[in-house]
């Protein structure tokens, strides 16, 4: 009778303890929280494209957030689930309880990459004498670095069009080179911008329309008017995303790219050194 007991023991036992094992293996092998969101980022950025069809990447990216317009350019690219990269001004995010929200929505936005465009945009646009104090222009971007928490290095020096990368070094304006070197030997990736997408000075509005702009970033393309061949960094401000009709020319501008197989919309660290 024992012995009887016993083996009903092990037969009841035994597919309790293959469960067990399997829920064991599942949880070694399972990612942690951090690991899931980069996982889900790795397949947001697969599942966008394929090698076979790309010749164009294009970088959208965005300055001076987070600001009037930031929220109206982040709805549309959650909207459309557009891989974009803004710039932050680390004392934007501090300046307001609304500024603060927006930039949560960005951090959580698993569309966006957010890097570097300084704490106090060269000492509130005074660029001449910020750029020529080295010392001080790392202090100003480690501090936005170093208060918001960035994991990668990649930054933007406002009111200029400066490149320091592996492969690529550019400084449009010259007093601002010694300035460049040095955010560099700090450990900084400086990527400005192949073209602007602005207002036009005489009204509200964006000076170039959605299909317009195509047409160009086409010609620019074809034409190997860009850093670096077949990839494109497009360079927009958030607060000029303030008004609809603008916002409407951003979605379009992006619909029309997506459709296009040979369009490829990343991220900047996406940019090849």
């Amino acid at each position: 009778m024992k012995a009887v007991i016993t083996i009903w023991q092990v037969v009841l036992t035994f597919p309790l303890l293959i469960l067990f094992s399997g829920a064991i293996l599942m949880s070694c092998n399972s990612p942690s929280g951090t690991d899931k969101k980069n996982n889900k980022d790795s397949t947001i950025k697969d599942s966008k494209f394929s090698p076979n069809e790309v010749k164009k990447t294009l970088f959208l990216t965005f300055d001076d957030g987070p600001g009037i317009g930031t929220n109206n350019v982040r709805q549309t690219v959650e909207y459309e689930k557009t891989l974009v990269t803004f710039f932050i001004i680390g004392k934007h995010v501090f300046s307001s309880r609304k500024q603060r929200q927006t930039w949560a929505a960005l951090k959580a936005d698993p569309y966006i990459e957010l890097c570097n465009h300084g704490y106090t945009h060269a000492w509130h646009n005074n660029f001449n004498k910020f750029y020529l104090c080295p010392d001080s222009v790392i202090t100003d971007f480690k501090r936005t670095k170093d208060s918001l928490g960035f994991t990668n290095n990649i930054a933007r020096t406002p009111g200029r069009n400066i490149w320091r990368t592996g492969t690529v070094r550019k400084t449009d304006i010259q007093n601002s080179m010694v300035a460049a070197d040095s955010l560099q030997k700090a450990g900084f990736i400086l990527i400005g911008w192949d073209f602007e997408w602005t207002l036009n000075p005489k009204s509200s509005y964006v000076s170039t329309t959605a299909d317009t702009l195509v047409k160009k970033l086409d010609s620019l393309f074809e034409n190997n008017k860009t850093r670096k061949a077949g990839n494109l960094v497009l360079l927009a401000h958030d607060r000029i995303f303030k008004n609809s009709y603008n916002a409407l020319q951003l979605r379009r501008l992006i619909e029309k790219l997506k459709n296009r197989k040979e369009y490829r919309l990343s991220w900047l660290s996406d940019y090849p050194n």
